[in-house]
Parts: C-alpha cells; structure tokens; sequence
C-alpha cells in the first residue's frame, strides 16, 4: 500500500511539472544570490574561536569548529539553551529555496526558518531536527506569504538527557530567491543537477513564448514548495521521482540537442 501511494503522489507531481514545462513561462527570473550574511561562518577570518560575524549569539558556549561541512569553519553549539539568529528582509509571495547543513553529537541540532510580517508577528515556520554524527542536509522551499517581511534562521543544539559532551555543527546556509522546477530539485537534491540543465534548457528553448501557460506556472508556484519539501525528506519518494522522470528529461536532451554535423 505505501509504495502504491508512493507512485500514485509521484505520478502526480511529475505530470504537473510535465505541464508546467510544456507551458510554462516564469513570472520573475531571479538572480539568486544568497540572501544570508556570512553563510559558511567564515569570518572574522583572523581566529576560529571567535563567534561568527553577522550572526546574533545567544546564550553561552557558541563558537566556531574547524570541523567543517565546507571550507574552514563551521558554527559551533556546545551550551543548552543557546543559539544563533540572523533576520533578514524577504518579499511577498516570492519562492526562497533554503539550504543548510547540520550534524551533532549527543545532541539534537535544529535548524529553523520562520517569516515574519512587519510587525514580528509568525506568519510562517519550518523546521528539522537531526541527531545523527555526520553532515546532513535540509532543502526547503517557501512561498511567503503576502504580509511577509523578515525571515529569521535560528539554529540552535538540543542536549540529550544525560550528555556528557553535547554539540552541534551548523554550516552553508543558504536563503535565496528561485524560478526552477522545484519538484525536479528537490528530487535530485541540487539545482545542478544535470537532468535539471536539460529541463532548463528545453523550457528556455521551447516553452517561454507560450503565453497560454500563464495560469498554470502560478498554480504551480503556488502548490510547488510543499511537494518539494515532502519529496526533499523522503529518499523512496525522490528515487521514484527521479525514475518517472528519467523519460521526460531523454525526450527533453534529444530535442535539444545541437544537430548531427
């Protein structure tokens, strides 16, 4: 029953990026620049045990580890209680892709993003909580809401009870503005994904023109980033996307293909 449930929900998502491509013309191109300040905890650069710039601590024993998802350093929690915090400005009913990397030791790690409307009121959250003692990854995709303002990344270690050396590794975070087929992404996991330049390419290629797809890339703008967040969380759910997928994306390469010489 659960696998038939399975391709049944990716039968579904596949064919409404099916219909996206073959009508699809993106209300907005983004630039997508990394929104966050400071993202690999790489500054200031001239000593490691100082707390990472452009970042508000929290509470005690926050620093920075040269245990590192990428680069030199990472954020590093060792206190109860304690976190990191960083706010910044967000548009209305725009998608932000976000992007992070965590691990822990005798701890959870959490990892958060809420957006806020002008008046700091919670508008919108997400979040994950990961225990386990290698670099993960948390990709997640919101549509903010129209009264959004501030979107605000906390991340944050939760000790286990009883723990005699609690920590948490935070590294790459990343909130940035998206126009792509967000359900492909999240199935491959990278927006650099190979398969994903074919779709890209095909979609500029053939499909921007198309004025009758309006209505349909805002449906799916709108009802993309929960599938995505769904699929991005669920291995067997991305494996039995990225086989439905397998077809369209051939068809796409051979369309595109530069003529034989």
């Amino acid at each position: 029953m659960k696998k038939s449930l399975l391709v049944i929900l990716a039968v579904v998502v596949v064919l409404a990026t099916v219909f996206t491509l073959l009508s699809a013309s993106p209300s907005r191109v983004s630039a997508q620049v990394n929104l966050i300040l400071n993202p690999g905890f790489e500054e200031p650069t001239e000593d490691g045990t100082n707390p990472p710039s452009d970042w508000v601590a929290t509470g005690t024993s926050l620093g920075r580890s040269t245990d590192a998802h990428n680069d030199i350093y990472s954020a590093n929690i060792t206190g109860a209680s304690s976190y990191y915090t960083q706010t910044l400005t967000v548009e209305p009913k725009i998608i932000y892709r976000f992007l992070g990397f965590y691990k822990a030791n005798e701890s959870t790690a959490h990892v958060e993003i809420t957006i806020q409307d002008c008046y700091g009121g919670l508008v919108y959250t997400d979040n994950v909580y990961g225990n386990q003692n290698d670099w993960r990854a948390w990709l997640g995709y919101v549509l903010t809401p129209e009264t959004a303002c501030y979107a605000v990344i906390k991340l944050e270690m939760i000790p286990e009870e009883g723990a005699s050396n609690p920590e948490a590794w935070f590294d790459d975070i990343v909130l940035e503005e998206r126009a792509e087929c967000f359900i492909a992404t999240a199935a491959y996991g990278t927006p650099l994904a190979e398969e994903i330049d074919v779709l890209r390419q095909f979609r500029d290629q053939y499909l921007l023109t198309n004025p009758a797809g309006q209505l349909l890339v805002s449906l799916y703008y709108t009802s993309s980033p929960p599938l995505a967040n769904l699929i991005s969380k669920h291995e067997g759910l991305r494996a039995v996307i990225r086989m439905a997928l397998e077809p369209i994306t051939w068809l796409c390469s051979r369309i595109t293909a530069p003529p034989s010489p």
